[in-house]
């Protein structure tokens, strides 16, 4: 049986061929008509008002003009009103002529070419409408003999591929083999971690008591999720999108769940099944065996997913979003348990008698906008246990684009020689010096803690602030979590939670704490490292011991045992030889079900890091771990604790992808050397996608090494779908613009101009390297400089299509253009919004801070008001002397204290750390002031329901101008002139003409990548 992906092709391309028969017919009649009309017209030469008139005839029988009984034009009529309402005003102004002798040749002859330039645009929109009906008919049958292609070579392809054969031989190795755990070891290990033994008062006893609530809210959600009727149609309409949103199925089973979620009668009947399964929850199981496949990513690695039938996804994909939300909900509760009782609060824990004098001297401190509570906030709302769903709504808004996927360093790196990220920063010279004068007033460069000494412990007696009880920030001042953080922080701070979006984030919190942490503490360390296989090899012992930890009834772990043990075979295996396997190790891939395992292992590996650092956060997407401190000494506890629970969970760290860097301010120094990195840390760089850290400048750069080896593989990839315009440019837009551009990281302020200007050198070299030799059918890539040159060729030598304009390859495919996507354009748009150098908000930060600094000491000591409240806790017996200024900045990250005389604004480290984070805006391309000018009458005849073709989408061309995004509205400006003046408009084929809606559904389909 067909499935539904060639169906629909086979039913789109005899719809093309229907539309292009009839365009053909429609064409050729217009041409005719044409013909005749210009005929006629050269026949009346010697009288210009009879050729005008001739012509003017035949216009209106080209484009079926309605006219009265007199023969006078009757508007709005057809869709071609402006021609119309110019038919309608010539014939009147020949009425005019014949008798009005001062009615000048010259006019007459305008009225001329008026009307054949109405001729030509319609002949070009038929010959390009044409084009896009064969270069739809070429991609088809390409897709088509890709399809038997792959069909026919089935039973041989693994042969043929060493990559893809490995990968399976060591997966096959790894899955169907127990893995050796200490269950033992692991309640141990988890009861010493959650105080199972502390005494009730004491730190660990609060961790236990915040456990034992965990596990009431498990035990009573867990019980209603397998309630009576829980399917029902409202239930499957949402699981049924979030699959389709999902990585889980194949294109032609994601198109049978839309179709599904469109008949109610359809939903109740499986509603009814999966009820009964539910009910009969006991004795679930996979069957007699579950299918597997290998895909290849465009990244180059081999994904191995499950063919598991749709009511077994729909019912799967239910369970696995309930409990994702259940434990969501349970670990946010454990997290905000007495206000940081149990999960520590990251931030400097302050002595009281600082806090004594800084309130006396300043006022009231505020933490709620300060750098420690917007990192705890984006910790919180982003990275804490981030692959959990808060929502149902939020799953269905986690859809990655094509090409949104990170590039794989691994191997790259297996045969070169790893090493340690050690530099200083030999740049930022007002930086350093800020740095050593705060180092040299505190006797020296503290090495415990950094630039102010160990942030657990107060000065020695005697010393600047003389009290030495501690307090922490936010139990003293009221954690910003509780209760307002909703309300004030969640909106700001709350990231999009596509896993690439969050790591993108992640690198921008990680290179503006590298600015600010060297500039005024001296140095930052960390980590990077990536968990090993982790969905193959996580072992079904540690996911079954954790979750019984955690509270999870006999009846929930039967079933996630179930669940995990899947009888499995791989397709092109012979089923009459092949017996399927039972899984012993690992998780099923892109399952909401995994998601919750390996979040609910990992929450544990997150709180063991919390404890061992007093509070500093392992910075967590899934299996990829960042830490970074400027105090040394906790980045090593960090990784210990990684390292403890990989040896007691049975899993272990990537070596390949793992790093560790210590970045120093120059005047950090000892004796003009870097301190070293811990030996204990990870060996390697800090890497991720095709960005490299490098330590000597603190900044993130391109690995052009890297790019080098895509590029070959991209060339490849373009090879193969050189059989196809369409398919071509599909898989240039996912590998050459998403893909790279992706990896590149996204822009930022913390990056620097420099950033984007080193992606857009890259994006032009690529095409260069790519178009640099002949590829594909040869002369069409001979001497071709860009991508745009290449398709012109190639649509010159297939169809002899020439004189194409830029505009048709970038325009949207609604207006009949190619869809071809460019990352130069979004690039230089927010060029110029990108700070240049993240260096340039220190040096201001750094003035800032002492005009503050002398205005707060000159309101101290000069106004009599200014004195300590009589009712603080804190209230000295005598006034003493204004705090030093060193001390004025020791906690500049756990308060923002603004002062503000009038003239000298202050500018915070809480606004540097703002700045940095933020993501340019592209810059909006300027506009025609005047609307009746060419691109706004267009657009105006365009959004009023002109001529465009198919349906209209929320980032196309077909929208007001102001509703567009900057992209398109660059690309309206850049290319909309020609477009308008040679096929009258912005759209380039007619309404109706083509299939436009039913291949833009088509276009939707995953590319396929050569193996």
């Amino acid at each position: 049986m067909a499935n539904i992906s060639s169906v629909f092709s086979e039913t789109l391309q005899e719809i093309t061929k229907t539309k292009l028969e009839e365009l053909a017919k429609r064409r050729a009649s217009f041409e005719k008509s044409k013909s005749d009309a210009i005929a006629c017209a050269t026949a009346s030469a010697g009288d210009t008002i009879r050729a005008v008139d001739a012509l003017s005839t035949g216009v209106k029988r080209c484009f079926g003009i309605a006219l009265d009984d007199s023969g006078s034009v009757i508007l709005q009529r057809t869709k071609h009103h402006q021609l119309e309402i110019e038919l309608k005003n010539i014939d009147r102004f020949l009425t005019q002529a014949r008798y009005d002798p001062s009615v000048s040749t010259e006019m007459l002859r305008g009225w001329g070419e008026l009307l054949e330039r109405h001729l030509e645009t319609q002949s070009r929109k038929y010959e390009f409408a044409d084009l896009y009906g064969k270069l739809v008919t070429e991609w088809l049958e390409a897709d088509r003999a890709s399809s038997k292609d792959s069909s026919s070579d089935e039973g041989f392809e693994d042969l043929g591929n060493a990559a893809k054969m490995e990968g399976r031989i060591e997966w096959e190795k790894n899955v169907f083999t127990p893995a050796e755990v200490n269950e033992d070891a692991i309640s141990d290990y988890l009861a010493k971690l959650f105080g199972i033994h502390s005494p009730q008062n004491s730190p660990k006893g609060k961790v236990y008591q915040a456990l034992e609530e965990l596990r009431k809210v498990v035990e009573r959600e867990s019980s209603q999720i397998a309630s009576d009727n829980a399917f029902n149609v409202q239930t499957l309409r949402w699981t049924i999108s979030s699959l389709v949103s999902s990585n889980l199925l194949p294109d032609e089973k994601r198109e049978v769940l839309k179709d599904f979620s469109s008949n109610e009668i359809i939903l109740n009947e499986i509603a009814d099944v999966l009820n009964m399964r539910l009910a009969a929850l006991d004795s679930w199981s996979w069957g007699d065996e579950v299918l597997v496949e290998q895909h290849r990513q465009i990244s180059g690695i081999y994904n191995i997913n499950m063919q598991e039938d749709l009511l077994q996804a729909i019912f799967l994909q239910y369970i696995g979003v309930k409990w994702s939300l259940l434990f969501k909900n349970a670990f946010d509760g454990f997290y905000k348990y007495g206000n940081g009782a149990a999960w520590l609060r990251m931030g400097t824990k302050i002595p009281l008698g600082h806090k004594q004098r800084l309130e006396e001297c300043l006022g009231p401190l505020k933490h709620r906008n300060s750098v420690q509570s917007k990192r705890q906030a984006l910790f919180r709302h982003n990275y804490f246990v981030s692959q959990l769903l808060t929502s149902v709504p939020e799953l269905l808004g986690q859809k990655t684009d094509e090409g949104e996927e990170e590039a794989e360093y691994s191997s790259m790196q297996a045969n070169q020689p790893r090493k340690r990220a050690i530099n200083a920063l030999a740049q930022r010279p007002a930086v350093a010096s800020q740095a050593a004068s705060v180092c040299s007033a505190f006797g020296g460069t503290s090495r415990g803690g950094g630039l102010f000494g160990s942030v657990s412990t107060a000065p020695p007696t005697g010393g600047l602030f003389g009290a030495p009880p501690t307090v922490h920030t936010n139990s003293l001042f009221g954690d910003p979590a509780e209760p307002h953080e909703e309300n004030l922080f969640e909106r700001k701070y709350k990231l999009s939670h596509v896993p690439i979006h969050l790591k993108q984030s992640l690198l921008h919190i990680f290179s503006t704490d590298i600015a600010i942490e060297t500039a005024t503490k001296g140095e930052i360390s960390a980590f990077h490292s990536v968990l090993k296989d982790w969905n193959p090899l996580l072992p079904h012992e540690t996911i079954l011991a954790v979750l019984k930890f955690l509270g999870v009834s006999s009846k929930w772990l039967d079933f996630f045992s179930s669940f995990l043990r899947a009888p499995l075979r791989f397709v092109g295996d012979d089923p009459s030889s092949t017996e399927p396997r039972v899984r012993r190790r690992g998780t099923p891939a892109s399952h909401q079900l995994s998601d919750v395992f390996g979040e609910s292992v990992l929450f544990c590996l997150d709180f063991s890091v919390n404890q061992a650092t007093d509070g500093e956060p392992l910075w967590r997407i899934k299996d990829d771990i960042w830490f970074w401190s400027s105090n040394s000494v906790t980045t090593v506890k960090a990784w210990k604790a990684v390292s403890d629970f990989a040896k007691v969970t049975g899993t272990s760290v990537k070596d390949e992808k793992s790093g560790s860097a210590r970045i120093s301010n120059v005047s950090f120094r000892e004796g003009g050397k870097s301190r070293p990195v811990d030996p204990s840390l990870p060996q390697g760089d800090l890497r991720w996608g095709f960005l490299r850290l490098n330590p000597s400048s603190g900044h993130f750069e391109i690995d052009q090494a890297m790019v080098d080896k895509h590029i070959v593989e991209l060339r490849k990839q373009l090879d193969e779908k050189c059989g196809s315009v369409l398919g071509f440019i599909q898989a240039w837009n996912s590998f050459a613009a998403s893909f790279f551009s992706s990896n590149f990281g996204k822009p930022a302020n913390c990056f620097g101009r420099a950033h984007v200007d080193e992606m857009l050198s890259t994006h032009r070299r690529i095409q260069q390297d790519v178009f640099a030799t002949a590829f594909g059918q040869g002369e069409s890539s001979r001497n071709a400089t860009s991508v745009v040159d290449f398709l012109k060729k190639l649509i010159d030598m297939r169809f002899g299509v020439k004189d194409i304009p830029d505009g048709y390859l970038f325009f949207p495919a609604e207006l009949g253009g190619l869809s071809l996507q460019s990352p130069f354009v979004t690039l230089q748009q927010i060029r110029q919004s990108t700070l240049e150098s993240p260096e340039e908000l220190l040096e201001r930060l750094f003035r800032s801070e002492r005009a503050s600094y002398e205005y707060a000491k000159k309101l101290y000591t000069e106004s009599p008001n200014h004195r300590p409240q009589p009712d603080s806790i804190f209230a000295p017996n005598a006034r003493k002397p204004f705090i030093s200024f060193d001390e004025f900045v020791h906690y500049r990250e756990a308060f923002e204290h603004r002062v503000h005389d009038g003239i000298v604004g202050t500018y915070t480290v809480s606004d540097v750390f703002d700045k940095l984070r933020r993501e340019p805006k592209p810059r909006p391309i300027d506009a025609e002031h005047n609307e009746n000018g060419a691109i706004g009458t267009a657009l105006s005849r365009l959004n009023s329901g002109g001529t465009h073709g198919g349906a209209v989408t929320s980032r196309s061309i077909a929208h007001p101008w102001n509703s567009m995004t900057p992209y398109w509205q660059w690309v309206t400006m850049m290319y909309g002139p020609e477009i308008v003046e040679r096929f009258g408009g912005l759209s380039l084929v007619d309404a109706g003409l083509l299939p436009m809606g039913m291949v833009s559904i088509f276009r939707q389909k995953r590319v396929t990548w050569k193996e």
